[in-house]
């Protein structure tokens, strides 16, 4: 992700979350914070998708992930998850963490 995505990932942000984050949180995270890892998914041009982590030391912390509704069921989540996977790997990350909110 890049500060130009922003304006196409709040349109998934505020599509997929009740409480999205806002325009200034996304900039914090890709300006301000060193261990901020995000990524973005695009189909013919459009962002989809995004997905956020902390590569902190070799852990890595999903901080959030979404699809857009209208391209979900596609494996878009699935192919994202996968690169944000790949990506830890490349930082070193070791230890992963799954806790369920329900």
């Amino acid at each position: 992700m890049q500060l130009d995505d922003i304006a196409k990932v709040l349109v998934v942000e505020r599509d997929a979350f009740t409480m999205p984050w806002s325009e200034q949180a996304f900039l914090n995270e890709l300006g301000k914070n060193p261990f901020a890892n995000y990524q973005v998914i695009e189909t013919h041009g459009q962002i989809v998708g995004y997905g956020g982590m902390w590569i902190v030391m070799y852990e890595a912390h999903i901080t959030n992930f979404a699809i857009h509704s209208s391209f979900r069921g596609h494996s878009f989540g699935k192919e994202l998850f996968q690169a944000m996977l790949d990506e830890a790997v490349k930082y070193g990350v070791k230890k992963s963490h799954v806790r369920s909110t329900r």
